[in-house]
């Protein structure tokens, strides 16, 4: 584990084409394929991801497993013993479950995305800001015909990022394309 993982997920990601093209089709049964998807589902609900257990040190038991899976002990056994020959799974001398590869096919979109949600995240929070306190985005005083205006991307104390005497309309699209708060608060005036 990372740390940068999450430590209980509410979905899995199963892979379309593998699953029904790949080796999981050809070499599983109907009721061995529904246990390995079972056995993702516990490890995604983890609070160790990609490990099926009771805490670090304990092994879920198999007659839990197979409670909770609401399926046979025996079938539970077969498949640990099948996923294990196949590579899918290793398991401690303690009997706790690994579903191997489980960062590879279940947390590499997550990492490779986090940095664009933490961004858009705050985009977004600027934007409610922005949108709730709009004198801090634009102030614009009509004098003689002209619009003296400024624009703020934060407190009007500090500088502006933009300031002009010509009318609004001639700077509009460049201010909408530097700070889509502007182009909001521009939209609410209409």
């Amino acid at each position: 584990m990372t740390g940068q993982e999450p430590k209980h997920r509410d979905w899995v990601k199963l892979w379309v084409k593998e699953a029904l093209l790949g080796t999981i089709r050809e070499d599983m049964t109907p009721e061995e394929r529904g246990t390995w998807y079972d056995f993702l589902l516990l490890a995604g609900n983890s609070r160790l991801p990609g490990v099926i257990c009771a805490n670090p040190e304990t092994a879920l038991p198999i007659k839990r497993i197979a409670g909770i899976l609401n399926i046979q002990e025996t079938l539970v056994r077969r498949c640990i013993k099948k996923f294990k020959e196949s590579g899918r799974i290793t398991v401690d001398k303690n009997g706790v479950i690994y579903i191997s590869n489980w960062s590879k096919y279940q947390y590499s979109d997550y990492e490779r995305q986090k940095p664009y949600r933490q961004k858009k995240s705050l985009d977004e929070l600027n934007q409610e800001y922005l949108a709730a306190h709009p004198e801090k985005v634009m102030a614009s005083v009509e004098m003689e015909g002209y619009d003296t205006f400024e624009v703020y991307d934060g407190d009007p104390d500090d500088e502006p990022l933009a300031r002009g005497d010509d009318t609004l309309e001639e700077h509009e699209e460049a201010l909408m394309n530097q700070n889509p708060a502007v182009r909001k608060f521009k939209e609410s005036l209409e």
